[in-house]
Formats: C-alpha cells, structure tokens, sequence
C-alpha cells in the first residue's frame, strides 16, 4: 500500500492515488483484438513516451495501474511485464471497459480516507513533476472534485506545440471513501467532468503533459501553437526528436495563429475554455 501525504500544505490527511492507463481494452470505440502489428507499434509508443514519464517522475507515492483486456495475447501480457517491473501493475479488464471496471479495480485495492485516480492513454507524456503537481493541488474536501492541469503540449513529426486545455484527457478525480462506493475519474468522458463535480484548474509555468499526434490516434487532433522545443523538451523525461527549422517554424506561427482563430471562430464556447486556461494560477507553497 501507498499511502501519501500530499506535497503542500495538507499534513495528516491521507490519500492513495492512483494513475489509470487503458491499454487495448474494449470500449465504444475500440471493439479489440487489434492484431499484433497494432499492438507492437503502441507497446513502441508507450516505452518510449508513457513509461519513460512516469519512471522519472519527483514524486514517487502513486500506483500506477494499466489496465488490459483478459484476452490480450500472451507475447504482449509478457513484454508489458517486463517493461512494468517496479513501474506499473498490469490488471485484466474481462468484457467491455467502463466506470465500473475502474472502480471495482481501484476499490479492491484502497486503504485510505481519500482517493485520486488520474487518468493517462497509453501514448501520451507527461513532465516529470506531473504527480507532483497534483499532489500539491490536492486538498481534504470530502467532496468529489477534479483537479485539472491546464497547461499542456502536442508532439507533431518533431514539431511542438503549446496546448492549453480545460477539457485535457489528463485529468484527475479526488473523493472521499464512501460506503456508496467509487467513481473514479472514468465517470464522465474528460471533456464532460464538468457535468459531474466542480473543476479545479491549476496553471503552470510550463507545460504538464504531453499529446503525442501519430497516425493511430483515434480522436486527437493537432490544435497547438507551435512553440520552440528547447521550451518543452527539458521539462520531460522521454526523448521527444524535436527539431525547429526557423522557416518552417515562422511560417507555421503565421498559419497557426490562423487556424485557431477559425477554430474559435467556429465554436465560441471554446474562447470560454481558452480563457479560463489562460488565467488558471499555479499552486503555491503557503
């Protein structure tokens, strides 16, 4: 058991957190049994991008649990074994994916007072005080509520790109234990929390998580504003093979300005959500 005190100012009040990775479980967009070319190529991604992350992490008091379909073949349970040793937890998913299975996974295993589970997909990065961050965001409300780290990037063919995001799928999810039983931060799909308990979103003075665009991405979508990857690169752990060419990178600023000022113009709401990103404040040590 894990049990933490967390990073700021909250002393005596106790917390297990929990990092949740779905890896080839099935859902409403992913029915399995994806063949092995698939699944090599994402077991690729996830060493490079996902398990670098979160072995180098400031703060080391969290489970990290992946969760994978019972019936993943036998050559990828034992690779993601060796890659899990002392990292991660590896947990059979039987039949479809959902809030539940979470729960029950997360709720076999709990010990303390108040819970945090964090959500992270499986070709995703995250800056090596990730944990840290939200642990220090962290507060005894006895009251479910998400912490969401609003600053992040994308990682495009080498080129990076600044993301702030209110809707980010890096969110986190505090409740107290409960005899009604967990939620977990699969409750809700990450762009609908709101709906659910109130939003706490934390700024940064740099950013906190990392997309990785490659063509087997089933919803992401490169929306950034390319930044210099000497801005990003230091703050992770994973190799990113960034390169700015300074062409390139003045004409992609140029179009880039462009292309989210049609992307708001389309949808005015996210104006709404570019400003609360934009004027979320880091937590400080009191």
């Amino acid at each position: 058991m894990i049990t933490s005190e967390p990073a700021g100012s909250n002393a005596g009040a106790t917390f297990e957190h929990f990092v949740l990775t779905r890896f080839n479980v099935r859902n409403r967009y992913y029915a399995g049994n994806p063949g092995d070319i698939w699944l090599r190529s994402r077991l690729a991604l996830f060493e490079k991008y996902t398990a670098a992350s979160f072995g180098a992490q400031t703060v080391k008091d969290f489970r990290w649990l992946v969760l994978v379909d019972s019936e993943s073949p036998q050559w990828f349970r034992a690779e993601l074994g060796v890659l899990g040793r002392e990292l991660f937890e590896i947990v059979d998913i039987k039949g479809a994916f959902n809030a539940q299975a979470a729960a029950g996974v997360v709720a076999s295993r709990l010990r303390t007072p108040f819970i945090l589970t964090t959500r992270v997909d499986n070709d995703d990065a995250v800056a090596r005080d990730f944990i840290e961050s939200i642990q220090r965001a962290w507060r005894p409300v006895h009251q479910p509520y998400f912490i969401n780290l609003v600053k992040g990037a994308q990682l495009a063919d080498g080129r990076v790109y600044r993301r702030p995001y209110t809707q980010n799928p890096f969110v986190t999810l505090s409740e107290p234990r409960s005899a009604d039983g967990l939620a977990t931060v699969f409750v809700r799909r990450h762009y609908e929390v709101q709906a659910y308990a109130p939003v706490t979103n934390v700024g940064s003075d740099h950013p906190l998580w990392l997309q990785v665009i490659h063509g087997g991405n089933v919803l992401t979508e490169l929306v950034g504003m390319r930044t210099r990857a000497r801005a990003v690169e230091p703050w992770f752990a994973c190799d990113l093979g960034a390169r700015d060419r300074p062409l390139e990178f003045a004409r992609e600023v140029m179009s880039g300005t462009a292309r989210i000022a049609l992307r708001l113009a389309l949808k005015p709401r996210r104006v709404v959500n570019l400003g609360r990103a934009l004027v979320a404040r880091p937590i400080r040590e009191p």
